[in-house]
């Protein structure tokens, strides 16, 4: 009964944020089966009884999750009003309540841990290098893998080694800034990726040839770790958390964490939001940068590469080359 109103949400959640709609639309699909009630018809009893009904079932992290996707569904609607002046749905969004420390906690990268995983990582072909880019994404920015699935060859300008982006969790948008190394990679790395006439998305599935989905990353993620013998579970969250330890240890002022972390809300204990534009944020972030990354020894295997047909693009007259696929 709620497939209307499921539909209008999406569609608003995909014009703003695209990677995430297709996972809500699950979640809410789940939640529609539970309840058979249109939305001015649930109740927080409804709310409650969903999640004791997801206990038997889900682990604690998934069922906050669910919860999270339900209280902003519900506050969408409750924020709308019919042509009768009535709230759509009359839940307070404040009521949905869910026991967020029950969730996993995100296991954060050590510095070692994440030079170790570059180490054993080559750029000598382009799937390689995108992982690799990937990854250093993670740590120099602390962007989310959400927002990483989102990020298009447009926000990416081959000047500067910044992106306005916009938050997984709020309208606003927020500076995300990356060193001048890593920005070189990246030019190369779009010399080649302009060529493949695909969507503007920045990063590729290598075998759907679209763009990666959260799921996509964690699997990258994970698998880089294995690769370097990294034996603590790490995931593209435990990246945010690490490059937050890193500043710390390095004394960064609060300013700086709040801004890496670019919360679209005011948490309580940190330094208030201050309006910093592109060349402010740079010069505040830029200090708590990983120190540039560089192969002690370079890579002896020098597989079979073929060059793709490709016009000189906007970004960068350079281009590197890409390994012949089977």
């Amino acid at each position: 009964m709620l497939e209307d109103k499921i539909q209008g949400y999406l569609k608003w959640k995909n014009a703003n944020y695209p990677v995430a709609a297709e996972t809500y639309k699950i979640h809410l699909e789940r939640f529609d089966e539970y309840c058979q009630k249109s939305i001015g018809e649930i109740t927080i009893e409804d709310i409650i009884n969903f999640q004791n009904s997801l206990k038997d079932q889900y682990a604690p992290g998934h069922i906050c999750y669910t919860m999270a996707i339900v209280k902003n569904f519900i506050g969408y609607y409750y924020r709308q009003t019919n042509e009768e002046g009535r709230q759509l749905c009359r839940i307070d969004p404040w009521l949905v309540k869910f026991k967020a420390e029950e969730a996993n906690h995100y296991y954060a990268i050590s510095e070692e841990e994440y030079y170790k995983i570059l180490s054993s990582m080559p750029e000598n072909e382009f799937w390689k290098t995108q992982r690799k880019i990937v990854i250093r994404f993670l740590f120099e920015t602390g962007v989310r893998a959400s927002e990483l699935c989102a990020l298009n060859i447009e926000d990416i300008n081959n000047k500067e080694h910044c992106a306005l982006i916009k938050t997984k969790k709020g309208i606003e948008k927020g500076w995300i800034v990356w060193s001048e190394d890593l920005h070189e990679l990246m030019i190369k790395f779009l010399g080649v990726r302009l060529c493949m006439n695909m969507d503007d998305n920045v990063f590729i599935s290598q075998h759907r040839r679209t763009r990666p989905t959260t799921r996509t990353i964690q699997r990258w993620v994970a698998e880089a770790a294995e690769q370097a013998g990294i034996e603590n579970h790490i995931t593209p969250h435990g990246y945010r958390h690490g490059v937050i330890h890193y500043m710390i240890k390095r004394n960064a002022p609060e300013l700086a964490i709040v801004r890496k972390l670019r919360h679209s809300e005011r948490r309580s204990g940190m330094y208030p939001y201050a309006s910093l534009n592109k060349d402010e944020t740079i010069r505040l972030l830029e200090p708590y940068l990983p120190a540039p990354f560089s192969l002690e020894k370079k890579v002896q295997e020098q597989p079979a590469i073929i060059s793709i047909p490709c016009r000189m693009n906007q970004v960068s007259g350079q281009i590197i080359r890409v390994k012949q696929c089977s």
